[in-house]
């Protein structure tokens, strides 16, 4: 790809392609990001590079998938523990943990997640 380099009396270069296209020298666009992370989680890093060959024309460095797919496996345990300890917060605050004889089945929380929304949803519009 050929691009036209600009300036102006502020810069020296202005790219303006890489600015339209939100990517920078050496820089993934957060799709080519997400592509990455998606192959390097599937399968080796290898593979994932000849995937992204294949799929998408270019080649792109194993250790590149790499950084890319740890990033994101790091950011996503990250925003998972934030939201264990807000969570685990909130049961010391109540004061104590869920009784194990009355646990409930995922599809009985749905069941009272839904008549609980349809009540309130009545209740809103006036219809009984």
């Amino acid at each position: 790809m050929t691009e036209r380099v600009w300036s102006s009396q502020q810069r020296k270069y202005l790219r303006l392609v890489p600015e339209a296209l939100g990517i920078s020298a050496r820089g993934r666009s957060k799709r080519l990001e997400r592509v990455l992370t998606d192959f390097g989680c599937e399968h080796s890093f290898k593979h994932a590079a000849a995937r992204v060959r294949e799929h998408y024309g270019f080649e792109i460095n194993a250790s590149a998938i790499r950084e890319a797919t740890l990033d994101n496996a790091q950011r996503a345990q990250q925003i998972l523990e934030k939201e264990y300890d807000e969570l685990y917060a909130q049961i010391c605050e109540e004061g104590g943990w869920v009784d194990s004889t009355q646990q409930q089945t995922v599809r009985d929380v749905r069941q009272q997640a839904r008549l609980r929304d349809a009540s309130d949803w009545n209740a809103s519009e006036g219809w009984y």
